[in-house]
């Protein structure tokens, strides 16, 4: 008995080191760093206009380096919108308030004064994202005049803030595009980047026979997540209505491993049991369940609030996954097998996920809490395995899994990663 109290308390503090290790280098999250401040903002004109916009958008009213305006099309947002929903190759879709990143907000309409330039702050209506617009004579902070998506809420998708001109004789809209996907361990949108989304947006607008030209002038706006600073301007006219390869290759690099590898490896293979496979193939059956079927219900049960799947999903992924693992791991005789077939599983399953939505950078704060999730699952089902619960290990190794996994969801959801 005291042998297990010193094992669960060695992996408990082990745990804690952990997580105070991950907030000691990762820092806050990257979507709460705080932007470069901007002392003196210059604003983007298009060649003959008077009117202009800061080439940053942010989350609050004020000039800093947050997410990078990376599109400037020459047209009204009505034009906008028909180019892109009606005579676009990609299928973009007017993203409803449900859909945003963010509650709505509603700001009251106030005035205030910045390097005496009287700036009107009118009342916004979505995301929390604010893009600063000159007419000429006076500046005003705005909300999204639209916002577009292609792709799934629950899965990835392209992602684009419209900003209108606010002076009616010179129209242009500003875009913010990005690529994001949806993060089931914070339940909110991570974005990934920016230069696919702008590729994407130029790609449709490219060779069409209503666009003048389309070309990247640089406005500066570099060091925001992908962004080099130069950005996408669309000058509008009048809108009109492998299986074999894989085995042969398999085959030539098992030949080339030494034998005495080749036995080992043959040794390891045949101590697979069904409950190994049974354990790897439900934790990838959370990880990938939760992701297809939310993406599912989003398009085939309109039915259902955006929200509410949610809801359905996030229980499913952090209460589920860790039961279950504790149950069939429970049937396993090797703790050290069943921590090493939990962990593997949930560290493959992120990273092929991850794959298939195409994020392949991310910060370091999100790589240290998977990290973190792996080893906490690890623990639960080693801690589970039949010889440690002979061995009375069960209190320390799935206490302290648990208590790593619990902590780890906390902090996302808290937003302290």
């Amino acid at each position: 008995m005291q042998r297990s109290l010193v094992v669960a308390g060695t992996v408990v503090g082990l745990a804690f080191a952990f997580g105070v290790l991950t907030l000691m280098l990762a820092g806050p999250s990257t979507d709460r760093m705080a932007a470069p401040t901007i002392d003196e903002p210059e604003l983007y004109r298009l060649d003959g206009y008077e009117s202009g916009v800061f080439p940053y958008i942010n989350h609050r009213t004020e000039f800093e380096a947050f997410s990078s305006l990376n599109v400037i099309v020459r047209g009204t947002t009505e034009d906008v919108l028909l180019a892109l929903t009606e005579q676009s190759d990609t299928e973009w879709a007017i993203t409803p308030p449900n859909m945003t990143d963010a509650a709505p907000d509603t700001f009251s309409a106030h005035e205030v004064n910045l390097t005496g330039t009287e700036i009107a702050w009118g009342q916004t209506r979505g995301a929390d994202r604010f893009a600063y617009v000159h007419d000429g004579d006076v500046g005003e902070w705005v909300g999204e005049t639209e916002q577009l998506h292609y792709g799934t809420f629950y899965g990835e998708r392209l992602h684009l803030r419209l900003f209108e001109s606010p002076h009616e004789d010179e129209p242009w809209v500003a875009i913010q595009a990005h690529t994001e996907h949806m993060d089931w361990f914070t339940l909110r949108h991570a974005v990934d980047g920016n230069e696919e989304a702008q590729h994407a947006v130029e790609a449709d607008f490219m060779g069409q026979p209503w666009v003048e030209s389309v070309h990247r002038e640089y406005l500066g706006n570099e060091g925001n997540a992908d962004t080099d600073g130069w950005a996408t301007i669309v000058e509008l006219l009048l809108i009109v209505p492998v299986a074999t390869v894989g085995s042969a290759w398999m085959t030539r690099a098992w030949n080339r491993i030494d034998p005495a590898h080749r036995r080992r490896l043959k040794h390891a293979r045949e101590r697979i049991t069904l409950d190994h496979v049974l354990l790897a193939a439900t934790i990838a059956a959370f990880v990938f369940g939760v992701r297809a079927g939310a993406i599912l219900l989003e398009l085939h049960a309109p039915f259902l609030h955006i929200y509410a799947i949610g809801a359905i999903g996030y229980p499913l992924l952090v209460l589920g996954m860790p039961l279950a693992t504790y149950g069939i791991a429970h049937q396993m005789k090797s703790r050290m097998e069943a921590g090493v077939v939990a962990s593997c599983a949930l560290g493959a399953s992120m990273i092929l996920d991850y794959a298939a939505l195409g994020v392949s950078v991310l910060p370091l704060d999100i790589v240290l809490h998977r990290v973190g999730l792996v080893l906490a699952l690890g623990l639960v089902a080693a801690g589970a395995a039949l010889r440690a619960t002979r061995e009375r290990h069960l209190n320390g190794l799935v206490v302290a899994g648990t208590a790593l996994w619990i902590g780890l969801v906390v902090m996302a959801l808290t937003r302290i990663v």
